[in-house]
């Protein structure tokens, strides 16, 4: 009779110890999985927190959009040319061009930066494998937010990049960066001119700022001829 009761006794305590690992194990994958989904919201989500650490200095900026013109990307790769597209990402948003076989682009892209973006990186991928093939770090105070006035008017810019795969050399990559959309000259040639998206207002933009030196010339060469004719 006495093993009878001590082979109970050993099982009965056998399936505590059981149920406390199954306890365990459970409150284990609720942990992780409290864990995923904190990892997933970011502070900066909760309106209070973003201004606290806007306004203690923790992050320089606050979100704004930019706008970046890619024109193209040069590159040597074995095998000639391959077809790309140029990716651009802050954070938890992401755009990319059109592809295309010859590396010119020419296309705007609208791109929201929050903030605490530590960086927007660029990468030239091959369209078909998916691969980056180089990309770019751009700083978004150094690169965008503190760039003097005198460089804002710069049309195109052409930054080197870090090669990604075997066998790319020496890439590059001609952007136009900016984020004041318009100036009031612009703005008022602008004005009564139906635009449907800021990419298109850009490209509006860099046109009239292509044409405004031949202007200013014309304007010049007229003044002189006016004062030369009342000199006589």
């Amino acid at each position: 009779m006495m093993p009878y009761l001590f082979w109970g006794t050993v099982v009965s305590r056998g399936g505590g110890c059981m149920c406390s690992s199954c306890t365990a194990v459970f409150a284990g994958c609720c942990a992780l999985w409290g864990m995923y989904k904190c990892a997933k919201c970011r502070c900066r989500d909760v309106p209070c927190v973003k201004r606290i650490m806007r306004c203690c200095g923790c992050d320089a900026f606050d979100d704004f959009d930019i706008v970046i013109v890619v024109h193209e990307a040069i590159y040597t790769v074995a095998g000639g040319k391959r077809t790309t597209c140029v990716r651009l990402t802050a954070g938890r948003h992401q755009v990319c061009t059109d592809e295309n076989n010859s590396g010119r682009f020419h296309q705007p892209l609208e791109l929201f930066v929050e903030q605490g973006t530590s960086h927007i990186m660029l990468e030239l991928m091959d369209a078909s494998s998916r691969k980056v093939m180089a990309n770019l770090k751009l700083d978004p105070v150094r690169d965008v937010l503190s760039v003097p006035e005198r460089e804002k008017a710069v049309q195109e810019k052409e930054l080197a990049m870090k090669p990604k795969s075997k066998g790319v050399i020496n890439p590059r990559v001609k952007l136009t960066i900016r984020r004041d959309m318009l100036g009031t000259e612009e703005e008022g040639l602008l004005s009564n001119i139906q635009t449907s998206t800021p990419e298109t207002t850009m490209l509006l933009r860099e046109q009239l700022q292509r044409a405004q030196p031949t202007a200013d010339s014309m304007a010049s060469e007229v003044e002189l001829l006016m004062r030369g004719h009342q000199s006589e």
